[in-house]
């Protein structure tokens, strides 16, 4: 038996006959459905490195699987990513490996050309991107080393213009943008 994080589909009316969708010698992680349903993308080692994550789409049954990475172009990790809501582009945190640290840094990324722009550098550290149901604003935090807690921005969506928010509390994690679709009484 495989011990191994693997992918797998559960559907609702038979949630105990649980579909594999890959069936591999690797770590295959944090699965996200592209907003048309057609591609699962996930984190996995598949390179042979441990510890060391590039981005993947594969369809629902397991095959077409694609890497959303150029090695030569950008050799770092991928660590957390989120969908915009058209499934045109990932927002995407990497691993900057340094000298003394790992850093992470924020890119927009194309999901048809795999061209990746950096729209937050490595310094103070990213995380959590979350892209807005609308698709004009992407959540994400900010670590600095040695100061509590994080600290939540909002990166506007096509013009890059950056907010810091002030939320009043000194521990945050993983922002997530409600859908006004999801509402009750609406």
């Amino acid at each position: 038996v495989n011990s191994l994080p693997q992918l797998f589909v559960i559907h609702p009316d038979d949630p105990r006959n649980p579909s594999r969708v890959l069936d591999s010698n690797t770590e295959d992680l944090a699965p996200k459905w592209s907003p048309d349903g057609k591609r699962i993308a996930f984190l996995s080692d598949r390179e042979g490195l441990p510890q060391f994550r590039r981005l993947y789409t594969v369809s629902e049954d397991g095959t077409d699987v694609e890497g959303l990475f150029d090695p030569v172009i950008h050799p770092e990790g991928d660590l957390e990513f989120s969908w915009s809501p058209d499934g045109k582009h990932i927002a995407l945190i990497n691993n900057v490996r340094g000298f003394r640290t790992d850093r992470r840094q924020l890119f927009i990324m194309d999901v048809e050309t795999l061209a990746r722009q950096r729209v937050a550098d490595a310094l103070p550290n990213r995380f959590a991107p979350d892209w807005s149901p609308v698709g004009d604003r992407i959540a994400f935090l900010t670590d600095v080393t040695g100061l509590p807690g994080a600290t939540l921005h909002l990166l506007s969506y096509p013009d890059l213009q950056l907010t810091t928010v002030n939320v009043g509390i000194d521990r945050i994690n993983f922002p997530r943008w409600r859908s006004e679709e999801r509402r009750v009484g609406k």
